[in-house]
């Protein structure tokens, strides 16, 4: 919504030239409830990275239910998912 809400004004302003550029969404995003909510868990994924199954699971535990999503830092995250993708021809497909 918050997306949609931000696209609709360069949209429909007809006097528009060039590009389109929603400077509001990252502001209207950083003011919004989901902005805290992934605020709160944004050490999850990466904490699984870094340490494994059960030191992500200890960690990603301690950091929920005690440090409620407060802690002092933020884990970095590996490669982006889109790095390890691989070319639709160099997978196995089952015929039925």
């Amino acid at each position: 919504m918050l997306a949609a809400e931000a696209a609709f004004g360069p949209l429909t302003d007809e006097s528009r030239t060039g590009p389109i550029v929603l400077e509001e969404y990252e502001r209207n995003l950083k003011k919004s409830w989901v902005w805290d909510e992934l605020h709160q868990i944004r050490n999850f994924r990466p904490s699984f990275e870094k340490w494994g199954l059960y030191g992500g699971t200890l960690w990603s535990g301690i950091d929920t239910l005690i440090l409620r999503g407060k802690a002092p830092f933020t884990l970095k995250h590996g490669p982006p998912d889109y790095a390890h993708l691989k070319p639709a021809n160099q997978w196995y497909r089952a015929v039925a």
